[in-house]
């Protein structure tokens, strides 16, 4: 009878380790949706997004947070990592409040496509708001950006 119990014990156990590793492996492979592909839920300038944020953070999470935006903005800035993936900052120079939209991946005509000044449209996904505590600013975070059109 022990053995009866021990042996289904075994196989109970067998069996929750190779679903714990199936889903570990499925999840650790998952691919991101393309941007490209998916519909947009809000579109708008940069500087409504930052006023919207800026007059009520908890408000705005709650519209944009994991929606699709599409914006229209300045570029303040540009930032790049190790790997040659760009972060574009975007807004207009008055305001202390940035766009930070991390791009989906690298590209290689970035100082062509990313000047400072330069008017831009692309299209992420809004992961949050990051507000400085010394209230020298926020960014609203952006994430699998792309591309949508440029402008002089």
């Amino acid at each position: 009878m022990k053995e009866n119990k021990k042996f289904w014990f075994l196989v109970i156990g067998f069996a929750l380790m190779i679903t714990a590793g199936l889903y570990v492996y499925y999840a650790y492979n998952r691919v991101a949706d393309n941007i490209a592909d998916l519909h947009t839920d809000f579109t708008l300038s940069g500087s409504d997004l930052i006023a919207k944020y800026n007059s009520n953070d908890k408000a705005a999470d709650s519209v944009y947070l994991g929606k699709v935006l599409e914006i229209t903005s300045i570029i303040k800035s540009l930032d790049t990592d190790k790997v040659g993936i760009y972060t574009l900052i975007l807004g207009n120079g008055t305001d202390a409040t940035s766009i930070r939209c991390s791009m989906s991946a690298q590209t290689t005509d970035a100082q062509e496509l990313f000047v400072v000044g330069k008017l831009i449209t692309v299209k992420g996904i809004c992961s949050g708001y990051l507000a400085d505590d010394m209230g020298l600013g926020a960014d609203i975070l952006l994430k699998q950006c792309m591309i949508i059109q440029t402008k002089n």
